[in-house]
């Protein structure tokens, strides 16, 4: 155990060698205000953005053709989803597995 301290000793000191403590924190002060800077242009550009895509109001413009041309054609979509036959909420049974020989004789049947 202190021969693994002694090599961890060593290795730190070689790294304080090879870039100073003030170098690194220097380093890391410059990253995180790049970061940091990158973060805010990033927020501003989505910002742009969903102003952009939010103010168009085209959904309502397009969903006001769609209904025009609907109403144009005749399709009363409202009328017939009423009429739409509605999905059980609860599931049935699981099948019971099948044999490889049920599978066979499924396929013989199919292929007559």
């Amino acid at each position: 155990m202190s021969q693994v301290m002694g090599n961890t000793v060593n290795t730190m000191k070689t790294m304080e060698k090879q870039m100073p403590a003030e170098r690194l924190a220097r380093n890391m002060r410059e990253f995180h205000m790049a970061q940091e800077r990158l973060g805010l242009s990033e927020e501003m550009m989505n910002d742009a953005l969903d102003n952009i895509l939010d103010e168009s109001g085209d959904e309502e413009e397009q969903n006001a053709i769609v209904n025009q041309v609907l109403d144009e054609i005749g399709i009363e979509c409202q009328s017939k989803l009423a009429n739409v036959p509605k999905v059980p909420s609860s599931v049935g049974t699981a099948a019971k597995p099948m044999s490889d020989k049920d599978i066979e004789n499924m396929l013989a049947q199919l292929r007559g």
